[in-house]
């Protein structure tokens, strides 16, 4: 479709900026600050809080920082409005706003003619023009309590360069602001308190958005002259009257400095998210206007990256597992590749680059060999060196030495690998430019890169803080790598923990939308800011603990043996239904082997794959043969292409031993007579995956093994348990 919109988009904003320098306006910013940014909470958080944040009707952070940055074009001015001008302040700002929006998307449109409708090879978003509309409307991709946290550990090394150049440490800035937060949430409550006590013409709840040095100080417990140099570091000179910002892609100052000044030691904060932001983002470019200090700065922050991913990592694998700045040598001494953060566990591998280089304002603005430039920097060039690490780490004998010189011993040779390549900084529209310019070459066992930023992945290891939970999750995340489309990576991580991240083939695009990630967002909140509420979201995460099955997958992590983390793999993928009917077969054939000591087993299909679970005491290699040879048949007879066996203690019911068959099937005369006779059981009624469990007739012999026919012997205890229907 294409769109013909009657103004342009420079029209559009000097009627904003004519509307935004109005007397008065800095009213209705706040009006919009608190209707769009706040969330009211009694005691417990919960995710019906948050859903308004997700409403197309408010306005985005981006689109107040607008608003904010017009107005300081002007002298402020506090003057409160009457009630009918200060509505039509935000009716025309709303208006406006999304006239800017509908002019921004039309641009898109406004060339294509038929011929370029015609080609299928055609992608208006190849172009850079054509990104300004999702990279400006696309949202944040952290947390604000993560800029705030990172902070620290992103220029503790630089704490010298601050206390000399700035009169502060970087912890210091840190407390300062989240006094700030603290104090200004309780200046709001009590504004909102008083507009009971005034007239309707009186309403306003600017106050509540300003503090003074005085009041900060006591809430950190610092004294005021020392948290002043940090008040002043983040507040807008007077003298700026952010003359660069003339289009909404410009540079805008109330971004980097946003504290408003409003006498010596009161200032003004709209958006609470942007204080965070400027304290984790502004000081590098502090210190890189230091030309003697720059290239030391560049280097702590590459540092950071590294350091921090490794961290994150950790949560889920244990430190043993993790190793950074890792080396590749060639048989000649050479270094062929450098890896900055491996992960090794069983035979699977994550490899990760990580680069501490942003989307320039230049980019944003749309000039399209600066963001082709940017991307490549930030992203492709770390997608190339992630793929061929992960080409060389495959090659047999290949040494790996870690970052103090020692070298890597590898146990077991790695038959999968997950390339990541993070960013640490927020780069807008990732998931989107990642699409449409990330190229790689796909490779036998190595799975497509996962493009991401250090936010999504504290995220990521922070509710799937398990080997096997995070590992499927970078397993489905490829796998449907080209088929999912979302703002960003804490939408699909939020859909994950909630439905399982499994796409049908039949779907060739799945679009998700933000508010799927509210459960995320509450449980995030609640493990980093204190509150109560949910620190798990309810779904897969909760739903199925309690399993037997869920209790084997905890095991088979503390093993990491590669002959069961595929059955572990396997079993995370499995739905709700599927993982509870096999739960029944595991329990029923446990307490069958327990009250006759005979051996019993279950077994469960889907699709190519399958499953056969032995519950008997015999000698290992005895059951090691038994359970082998079984699953061969059975893998036969199914058609199958993977088939798990798992052998279990009836007693404990946990894992003695585990097998993996995994080969293209293939006829074989000889096998179709072994399999002639066995029982093709019935299907199981379940969502995905399409499951059935394996059940004798009722004239055939038992699946027990006790050589009498099914009807006179486990038949009434399966119809008992559910498993016949």
């Amino acid at each position: 479709m294409i769109v013909n919109n009657p103004r342009s988009e420079t029209d559009i904003f000097e009627d904003l900026t004519k509307l935004c320098m109005l007397p008065g306006f800095s009213h209705a910013i706040a009006s919009f600050c608190f209707r769009d940014n706040m969330i009211g909470i009694s005691d417990t958080l919960k995710s019906d809080h948050l859903y308004h944040t997700f409403s197309h009707n408010r306005l985005l952070r981006t689109e107040i920082s607008t608003l904010i940055g017009l107005m300081v074009k002007a002298p402020l001015d506090l003057t409160l409005p009457n009630q009918s001008v200060l509505q039509d302040y935000l009716d025309r700002s709303e208006q406006l706003l999304q006239e800017l929006h509908s002019a921004m998307s039309a641009n898109v449109f406004d060339k294509i003619d038929e011929k370029l409708i015609a080609d299928p090879n055609y992608n208006p978003f190849s172009l850079a023009h054509n990104l300004r509309e999702p990279i400006f409307y696309g949202g944040e991709s952290a947390y604000s309590f993560q800029y705030r946290d990172f902070t620290p550990t992103k220029y503790g090394r630089d704490n010298h360069w601050l206390l000399e150049n700035k009169g502060f440490d970087i912890s210091t800035a840190k407390k300062v602001v989240k006094s700030i937060i603290n104090v200004q949430s309780r200046n709001l409550f009590r504004e909102l308190q008083k507009l009971s006590e005034k007239p309707q013409s009186e309403w306003t709840l600017l106050p509540g958005f300003m503090f003074t040095a005085a009041e900060v100080a006591a809430e950190c417990g610092i004294s005021e002259k020392d948290i002043i140099p940090v008040l002043e570091a983040f507040a807008l000179p007077t003298s700026d009257k952010n003359d660069r910002f003339n289009t909404v892609m410009d540079y805008n100052s109330t971004n980097s400095s946003p504290l408003i000044k409003i006498d010596e030691r009161t200032y003004l904060l709209y958006q609470i998210y942007s204080i965070a932001e400027a304290l984790y983002e502004s000081p590098f470019y502090w210190m890189a206007a230091d030309k003697a200090y720059s290239a030391t700065a560049l280097k702590h922050r590459g540092q950071f990256t590294e350091e921090i991913t490794g961290e994150f990592l950790k949560r889920a694998f244990g430190s043993t597992h993790v190793f950074g700045n890792v080396t590749l040598p060639g048989i000649k001494g050479n270094i062929l590749g450098e890896i900055d953060v491996l992960v090794l566990f069983g035979d699977r591998a994550v490899l990760v680059q990580a680069k501490s280089k942003r989307l320039t304002i230049e980019a944003r603005k749309g000039n399209d060999l600066v963001l082709k430039d940017d991307f490549k920097k930030a992203i492709q060039n770390a997608c190339d060196q992630a793929m061929l690490c992960a080409e060389i780490i495959m090659q047999p004998k290949q040494k790996l030495i870690d970052g103090s010189g020692k070298e890597i011993k590898v146990s077991t040779p790695i038959k999968e690998i997950f390339p990541i390549c993070v960013v640490a900084d927020h780069y807008p529209a990732l998931n989107f430019q990642s699409r449409q310019f990330l190229k790689f070459n796909s490779l036998p066992n190595i799975k497509p890169p996962l493009i991401s930023d250090i936010f999504a992945l504290d995220a990521l290891t922070e509710m799937l803080d398990s080997p096997l939970r995070l590992l499927s999750y970078f397993s489905l995340r490829s796998r449907a790598a080209d088929r999912l489309m979302a703002t960003h990576e804490h939408t699909l991580l939020g859909y994950h923990l909630k439905n399982n991240l499994w796409v049908e083939s039949e779907y060739n695009l799945v679009m998700i939308e933000d508010n799927v990630a509210a459960d995320l967002d509450a449980a995030m909140i609640v493990r980093r800011e204190g509150i109560l509420g949910d620190r798990i979201p309810e779904g897969i995460l909760t739903r199925l603990r309690d399993t037997s099955l869920m209790r084997i997958v905890d095991e088979i992590e503390s093993r990491q043996n590669p002959d069961i983390i595929d059955f572990g793999l396997f079993v995370l993928e499995l739905d709700e239904d599927s993982v509870r009917s096999l739960s029944r077969a595991l329990d029923q054939a446990c307490a069958q082997t327990r009250a006759d000591g005979r051996q019993h087993d279950a077994t469960m299909t889907f699709g190519s794959r399958g499953i056969t679970i032995h519950s008997n005491r015999l000698a290992f290699f005895e059951a090691q043969n038994l359970l082998d040879d079984h699953c061969r048949r059975r893998k036969y007879f199914h058609r199958a292409d993977v088939w798990f066996g798992l052998s279990i203690d009836p007693y404990t019911c946990k894992v003695r031993f585990g097998i993996t068959l995994k080969e293209n099937w293939i006829a074989d005369p000889a096998m179709d007579a072994v399999v002639a006779n066995m029982p093709q059981g019935q299907k199981f009624r379940g969502n995905w995956p399409r499951g059935k469990v394996t059940l004798p007739g009722r004239n055939d012999p038992c699946h027990c093994g006790s050589g009498t026919k099914y009807k006179k012997c486990c038949l009434s205890s399966d119809v008992e348990n559910g498993k016949r229907r």
